[in-house]
């Protein structure tokens, strides 16, 4: 299964998740781009700051979630972990620090 940029506007993305892990079949594989909260302390300050605003604007989206965190927590076990600010302006940093990965049902 394939999911890209639409996790942040989930209300509960873990429950979420948890339901993609109960329908996907124990060799499937649970592939996710989607961009949230980066490591760098001032574009995670900015991420912080601007969040309320980004979900009133843009249906709900998160800036601020950790991904590979809620991959875990709904059952999966990373298998490919792969995380850069995706190129553009300084400004839109924290609207684009992104996740790649690939997560397998944990057994």
């Amino acid at each position: 299964m394939l999911t890209t940029f639409t996790l942040c506007t989930i209300p509960d993305p873990v429950a979420a998740l948890a339901e993609v892990r109960r329908v996907l079949r124990s060799d499937g594989v649970l592939c996710v781009l989607e961009h949230g909260l980066a490591p760098d302390s001032r574009v995670a300050s900015w991420q912080h700051r601007l969040d309320g605003l980004q979900q009133r604007v843009a249906g709900g989206c998160h800036l601020t979630r950790e991904w590979p965190s809620s991959c875990v927590d709904a059952g999966f076990e990373l298998t490919r972990l792969e995380t850069s600010c995706l190129e553009g302006p300084a400004l839109a940093r924290p609207w684009s620090y992104a996740f790649l990965m690939a997560a397998r049902p944990r057994v």
